[in-house]
């Protein structure tokens, strides 16, 4: 069994230059690897920006911990079934509409986009299936967990406390001030080793930084285990491929399962959005003039604009103004049909 003292490495210190410190590693003479810092089963988060590879992370653990030279079968819960060819042979596909009483024993599953597939508290089978409950599962089960998603926000609160590490690619830009407080300290962390990987000009007018083609190579981990930049390169799956890596843009969620909502396929924080939306242009009709509406500090949720972007994109609430400094919004006719409420009889515009 592998021991590590817990350390914090700073940009562009790597374990395998530490090999020989007593006061960092004990039980090995070698840089941990993923077997080392993930004992398994294990349950574990990978976070980062749009294209820093945090699915294909996730297919590299998949193939360490589900090859089928393992012992454990391997799955995929938010790939597109219709698609499930372009996978290898020894990976299965879970459909979204599995129950959890059903989760596979000895397994490694992978969880794409998991904001979408395990919200803070989400309806199946009658049933609220939360976050702790597939992880007891999971580990009753003796099954590896990697969960992987861009949104963070939407994920149970409880997520740093209950997976064994959390995997950064890249961090967002801006992503340790609109994260959680949970995670904002370590998204920092995660920010400062990837610093190593940016060259920043700095000029009278302006800022320049270009970021190395290196960067997807890396990635930051704070285990109970490990804490630090993974020490050594991260290449692809051996299956990965193109056809793979667009295949999840094709994948479609099923809407009423995302969420914590009903079957109206909204998350609890956009349907209150669109209550407090709909509750703003009935105090407020009519309005002052053609650009008015409601802004993400009117609703009562934090990271407000996260949420009217959704309904923006349902059709259910439109921008009537959209500058860096202010956006407004109002509900749509789709809007005021979902909502409810009943529409106002008063003009939306004074002058109409």
């Amino acid at each position: 069994m592998y021991i590590y003292a817990v350390t914090h490495l700073s940009p562009g210190k790597s374990l395998e230059h530490m090999v020989d410190d007593s006061n960092v590693m004990s039980g090995t003479s070698h840089a941990p690897t993923w077997e080392d810092i993930l004992p398994e089963p294990f349950a574990a988060l990978i976070l980062g920006q749009r294209g820093s590879g945090k699915t294909a992370l996730g297919h590299l653990l998949l193939e360490k911990f589900g090859d089928h030279a393992t012992d454990r079968d391997a799955y995929i819960l938010g790939f597109p079934e219709e698609l499930t060819d372009e996978l290898p042979s020894w990976v299965e596909v879970l459909s979204t509409d599995f129950a959890v009483e059903n989760w596979p024993e000895d397994s490694v599953v992978l969880v794409h986009e998991a904001h979408h597939l395990v919200h803070a508290r989400r309806s199946m089978d009658a049933e609220n299936l939360e976050l702790d409950t597939l992880l007891t599962v999971s580990r009753h089960k003796n099954s590896d967990v990697i969960f992987e998603t861009q949104q963070s926000q939407r994920l149970d609160r409880n997520m740093i406390t209950a997976v064994d590490a959390v995997i950064f690619r890249e961090p967002a830009l801006m992503q340790a001030d609109f994260e959680r407080s949970q995670l904002a300290t370590l998204t920092k962390r995660a920010e400062e080793v990837f610093e190593q990987y940016v060259t920043e000009v700095e000029t009278e007018d302006f800022t320049w930084r270009e970021k190395s083609n290196e960067v997807v190579k890396h990635a930051y981990i704070y285990s109970g285990r490990f804490e630090g930049e993974y020490p050594h390169e991260i290449p692809l799956a051996d299956h990965y491929t193109e056809a793979i890596s667009k295949a999840y843009g094709e994948a479609k969620i099923d809407a009423g399962n995302s969420g914590s909502g009903g079957d109206d396929g909204l998350s609890d924080e956009e349907r209150k959005c669109l209550k407090a939306g709909a509750e703003w242009e009935e105090e407020n009709r009519p309005l002052s003039h053609k650009i008015s509406g409601f802004r993400h500090d009117d609703m009562p949720v934090p990271h407000a604009w996260n949420y009217l972007t959704g309904l923006c994109g349902k059709g259910l609430a439109e921008k009537v103004y959209d500058s860096n400094s202010d956006t407004t919004y109002r509900l749509t006719d789709d809007g005021w049909d979902k909502v409810n409420h009943e529409k106002p009889d008063a003009p939306v515009v004074a002058d109409e």
